[in-house]
């Protein structure tokens, strides 16, 4: 599932994996361990929130650490098969285990932007060639009625 999903589920799920160690996966999985889910986070690089300062990002992981039943860094998911008891994941990585069972599992790797998918350019807005909206350093858009100020 992806955080849109998680955001649907029922119940909450008594074990669930977080495959990525950024801020929307971090999100989710501050808010499933306040609702009382055992959490483990998964992150292919060698820190959480990749793109962030270290110094920033180390005080948030030592705190977390606590509250976490996991948290595995420069790890990777190498399968995922849906059994009687749950999902069965594989992991690759330091001091991650070789298999581990989940009542869910939220890919939170990433957005994909989806400003060519809706057509920004037929209402005059500018996209780049990933399909991002473009801004300038105000993050205005280049028509005056996209703007909130």
């Amino acid at each position: 599932m992806d955080s849109t999903d998680a955001l649907d589920l029922e119940h909450v799920p008594k074990r669930l994996l977080i495959v990525g160690g950024g801020i929307i996966g971090l999100e989710m999985a501050t808010v499933y361990e306040a609702l009382g889910s055992e959490i483990t986070v998964v992150e292919r690089s060698d820190q959480l929130i990749a793109a962030a300062d270290k110094d920033i990002v180390n005080p948030l992981f030592k705190r977390i650490k606590k509250q976490y039943a996991n948290i595995f860094l420069s790890t990777e998911v190498t399968s995922m098969n849906a059994q009687e008891e749950g999902i069965q994941v594989g992991f690759k990585g330091k001091g991650a285990p070789e298999f581990d069972s989940f009542d869910k599992v939220l890919v939170s790797i990433g957005r994909t932007p989806n400003g060519k998918l809706i057509d920004c350019e037929k209402a005059g807005v500018n996209v780049d060639d990933w399909g991002f909206i473009k801004v300038d350093k105000q993050m205005k858009t280049n028509l005056k009625c996209l703007r909130h100020w």
